[in-house]
């Protein structure tokens, strides 16, 4: 099937309910399908499939249509969308949407359809988390923990990027990758000829959750010229921003600190010599009570991927938790 051939199929049930479709407008497919008979259609590769995954989404949307009461029926859609979702076929979420929103998004009130938008968005537009990081001391980082790098890393990937990227970011980014995460990390997701400043922040403020890589070159700059802390601020600012406008009481913003103590120090201070600007002194306190795991020279890879892997496990939890309680709050 081609593109347009998906298109068009998925635009008929979107002007028909699905009773009406099955019952009539057979005719109407094999036109789009370019064919003589509905015996022709099986003989269309990927025919059978596609029209059985999209004529149960239309059943589904026809039995939510036919549900009294408004409010139950952008539930019953929500959670449909979010079924779709977690099948994790882009294809048929965007047609899931496409046919709730022909259907019977047009006959919601003003408020209950911001609220389908807003979950839309939570399901499509936001990630689990962005992982936050300096490379302000690059080299110095990776050869303090060249051990953990070279259990992980590719040795020609190493030596060509050891003095301007911080790789224990990117050892992070693949072991949540390999938790079927939606991770938001630099150097994988932006197009550099972008305005790449404002698509940080942007992703900044669409995370469930917050990693970040502390140690102490990320307390140098003033909160203003300082990225690391403004990627933590957005964050944080756009979860409590969340919570208010949606009346999510228990929503407060969710950290990974992940710190870097090379000498494993019992009594390590990462923050830097003397004192620190207020904001700067508070993100530093926060990250001392909310840290999630300290990495040091003798760390090596399956320790730390057993640590990721539990901070997957509660970043999961974390989504699943604000999908239901802002589906609860209506």
């Amino acid at each position: 099937m081609t593109a347009d051939q998906k298109d068009a199929l998925a635009n008929l049930f979107c002007r028909y309910s699905y009773a009406d479709f099955i019952q009539s407008n057979y005719m109407e497919v094999l036109s789009i399908m370019r064919v003589n008979t509905p015996q022709d259609l099986t003989s269309i590769d990927g025919y059978s499939n596609f029209f059985k995954s999209v004529s149960d989404i239309a059943e589904e949307v026809s039995r939510i249509e036919k549900q009294n009461e408004q409010e139950t029926q952008v539930k019953s859609a929500i959670k449909f969308l979010r079924q779709k979702y977690n099948d994790a076929n882009e294809e048929m979420v965007a047609i899931a949407k496409k046919i709730i929103e022909a259907r019977i998004f047009n006959t919601w009130s003003e408020d209950n359809q911001k609220r389908f938008k807003t979950l839309e968005k939570l399901l499509t537009e936001w990630g689990h988390f962005f992982i936050s990081y300096t490379n302000s001391s690059t080299p110095v980082v990776n050869n303090m923990f060249k051990k953990l790098l070279n259990d992980e890393l590719d040795p020609s990937d190493i030596r060509k990027n050891k003095n301007r990227v911080n790789l224990i970011a990117k050892v992070l980014y693949k072991y949540f990758k390999m938790n079927r995460l939606e991770v938001f990390y630099d150097k994988e997701d932006i197009d550099w000829s972008d305005d790449f400043k404002d698509k940080i922040f942007s992703y900044c403020s669409k995370s469930f959750a917050f990693v970040q890589f502390i140690e102490t070159e990320i307390f140098q700059q003033s909160q203003y010229n300082n990225y690391c802390y403004r990627e933590y601020d957005t964050y944080c600012q756009a979860i409590n921003a969340f919570a208010q406008q949606n009346n999510l009481q228990t929503l407060k913003p969710s950290y990974f600190f992940i710190i870097s103590n090379p000498a494993n120090e019992k009594t390590y201070n990462f923050e830097p010599a003397g004192l620190l600007e207020p904001a700067l002194k508070q993100w530093a306190t926060l990250a001392k009570e909310k840290q999630f795991v300290t990495i040091h020279q003798g760390t090596r890879s399956p320790e730390l991927r057993r640590e990721v892997q539990k901070a997957a496990a509660k970043i999961v939890e974390i989504k699943e938790k604000l999908l239901a309680d802002y589906l609860n709050s209506f």
